[in-house]
């Protein structure tokens, strides 16, 4: 007979390695500036303010400026509002 604290540990175990294995799995795809700006159909200056904002951050690889393509991407379905300029 399993106890009960037992089971909960077993289940929140596979749980986690599930999870783990789903994060793992994803690829991380990483975007030009350029490109980003073409799929976003904004200049490459309203990245640069949108970065300074903290909104769609730069991942600085050398000194090359890569954005994600999931935060992209999550712009594009408009799960991430672009922020109002004044």
């Amino acid at each position: 007979m399993i106890s009960l604290e037992e089971l909960n540990s077993a289940v929140t175990a596979a749980v986690n390695a599930a999870l783990d294995a789903r994060e793992g799995s994803r690829k991380k795809v990483l975007l030009s500036r350029e490109a980003v700006a073409g799929r976003l159909h904004v200049d490459v200056s309203t990245l640069w303010r949108w970065n300074k904002a903290n909104y769609l951050n730069v991942v600085k690889i050398g000194r090359r400026s890569w954005y994600r393509e999931e935060d992209v991407h999550m712009i594009e379905t408009g799960e991430m509002k672009v922020p109002v300029h004044e």
